[in-house]
């Protein structure tokens, strides 16, 4: 289950990525 826990990681970084970009932008 550690596998859940790194994906969802992942995904809130990319999120976090995402908003900073629309923040730049």
């Amino acid at each position: 289950m550690h596998q859940l826990r790194d994906t969802r990681a992942s995904v809130r970084h990319v999120w976090d990525m995402h908003q900073l970009r629309d923040v730049l932008v």
